[in-house]
This record gives C-alpha cells, sequence and structure tokens, in this order.
C-alpha cells in the first residue's frame, strides 16, 4: 500500500453511498430508539447532515449533480430526510437484502453502474473533522482501484473511494465484509489499493455513547465542559446539564441534573432527578430516587 495526501478537492464520482448501520447495532445504536444518523453532532446539525456536507464540499468542483444514497437496514431505525445539499440527489433506501454485510451492501446498489465508475463509500455514524475533498482527488490522480483513508496515527477513517469493478469479489448472495474479507481479497489479487492520509484532526467513529460525546465536544471546539441544547427543548432554571445533549421537545426541570447523557425526544427529568451516562427514551418520564419506584425509562452506556 501507499500513503499520499492530496490537497484539492474534485474527481469523477458515479455514486456516493452513505453506510447507515444494519444487521449488527453499534452499542449507541442499541441504547437509541431513533438512528444515530439522527442525532445532533453540533447545534442544529444531525449527524447525516454533517456528512452530507462533507460530501457536498467533496463534490463542489463537479460539474454535475451526485446520487446520493443513504443505506440503511434492520434493526436500525430509518433515518429522518435530511436538508438538501447543493448538487446532490439523496435517496434514502433501506438495504434491499438482509444478511449482505457492508461489501454485499454496496453490490447491490452499485451492481447497475459501469466496471470503471468511482463510488464514494463513507460511513453515516462518524464525525469527519477534515475534509474528504482531497481523498478523492488522490483516488483520480493515483489511478487507484481502492484508495482508503486513515487518519495521522493510521487508525481507519470510514470513507473509500471504489471503482465499481473492485465489488465483483462479493457474492451475490449472503455475507461479505468490506475491510476484512473484500479489501483483503483485492490485496491478495494484487489489485491497486493505496492510502489516504486525511488532514487532522481526521475522523471519529460514533458507536459509543462516550465516544459520540466526545466527537461533540471536539467538534464544538470545547476544551472543556459542553452541552447541544435544541431550541425547542426547555431546561428549567437551576438544572445542571453538562456535557449532554438534549433533543427537541425534552423537558429538564429546576433541580434536575443531567451529565454526560442524551435526552431523546419529549423525555422529562423531573426536579430532583439525575441521570449520569444514560440515554433516556423518546417520551420517558425520570423521577427523582424512591425506593418503591422502577426507575424506566434510561438505558446505561454499560
Amino acid at each position: 500500500m501507499t500513503t499520499g495526501n492530496g490537497h484539492s478537492s474534485g474527481g469523477d464520482l458515479a455514486l456516493c453511498v452513505v453506510l447507515g448501520g444494519g444487521l449488527q447495532s453499534s452499542p449507541l445504536q442499541s441504547l437509541c430508539h431513533i438512528s444515530v444518523l439522527d442525532l445532533p453532532i453540533t447545534p442544529g446539525v444531525s449527524v447525516l447532515d454533517h456528512v452530507l456536507g462533507r460530501v457536498e464540499e467533496a463534490h463542489a468542483a463537479a460539474s454535475r449533480s451526485l446520487p446520493v444514497r443513504v443505506v440503511y437496514g434492520d434493526p436500525v431505525p430509518r433515518p429522518s430526510k435530511p436538508a438538501a445539499r447543493q448538487g446532490l440527489e439523496i435517496e434514502i433506501v433501506r438495504e434491499a437484502n438482509r444478511w449482505r454485510g457492508p461489501a454485499g451492501v454496496l453490490l447491490d446498489v452499485c451492481d447497475h453502474l459501469p466496471s470503471d465508475a468511482n463510488i464514494l463509500v463513507i460511513e453515516g455514524a462518524r464525525w469527519y473533522g477534515a475534509p474528504i475533498g482531497p481523498l478523492v482527488e488522490a483516488h483520480a490522480q493515483r489511478g487507484a482501484e481502492v484508495t482508503i483513508a486513515q487518519a495521522a496515527d493510521r487508525s481507519p477513517a470510514g470513507v473509500y473511494v471504489i471503482r465499481r469493478s473492485s465489488l465483483d469479489p462479493t457474492p451475490r448472495l449472503g455475507f461479505m465484509d468490506l475491510k476484512e474479507q473484500l479489501l483483503g481479497r483485492l490485496l491478495a489479487e494484487g489489485r491497486r489499493i493505496v492510502v489516504h492520509t486525511l488532514a487532522t484532526p481526521g475522523t471519529m467513529p460514533l458507536r459509543s455513547l462516550e465516544g459520540y460525546l466526545r466527537a461533540g465536544r471536539v467538534a464544538s471546539g470545547s476544551s472543556g465542559e459542553w452541552s447541544v441544547l435544541d431550541p425547542d427543548c426547555e431546561v428549567g432554571e437551576g438544572a445542571v446539564v453538562v456535557s449532554s445533549v438534549i433533543m427537541r421537545g425534552a423537558r429538564i426541570e429546576p433541580g434536575a441534573v443531567v451529565a454526560r447523557s442524551i435526552v431523546l425526544e419529549g423525555a422529562v427529568i423531573q426536579s430532583g432527578a439525575e441521570t449520569v451516562d444514560s440515554v433516556v427514551q423518546p417520551g420517558a418520564v425520570l423521577q427523582p430516587p424512591d425506593p418503591f419506584s422502577d426507575r424506566t425509562g434510561r438505558r446505561g452506556s454499560r
């Protein structure tokens, strides 16, 4: 493999596929009753909107629009419709077949494309702190069949450019993983696979509550405590909200404490109640501690 750094955006893309989750839920997805892609990463910007913003940047120099398929599968809920993006034709689609794995999902979505078509593949549940346009440009300049993005520490960055013909080894029925199985097979066949290092700070996966909150803090530019409060939530006087995300319609009553948690839509944290390192489900009501009460509606991160 080769490493490289491009510095301009562009390239000829036929399709972008956003992998929205399916088959095996991440720990964070298992805690939520909504798609992780619908969680805010910064105030007013969902994870999916953030990802599509990076795709829009990467495609800004192109002369034609780019079809984008946001693909999800059971048991992951369908993501909400994102904001429109200039030059992107966005469609949310369910996986055509179950038990396919990421490579199988890609083949199913891209099977109609010509063999020389280039496909931008990007993990949806991730924060992208660096532009991905240079990755697309590097792929075109170096004549690669697959270009893999990595962070400066060589960890996977969750975004690739793949030539359609590179998906040919994927079976039309059954499971195939992208990173471990398909890429391993392509390497064994001597295909041209190169690595491109993204600019610092790279990307951060949103697989756990801790990882999601850490990414939100980095995205906010804060080195200390931070929170994301939806304009349509309600936080009472004297309530304490620390390093947490409060979503639309949620209510934090006076004297309640929320720390390192997500409070989903319509949930209520009553006066005197505390939630720490947890996800409070939509519409749940969290009451103050009481030895005779069942504190339902909250899921811990561990």
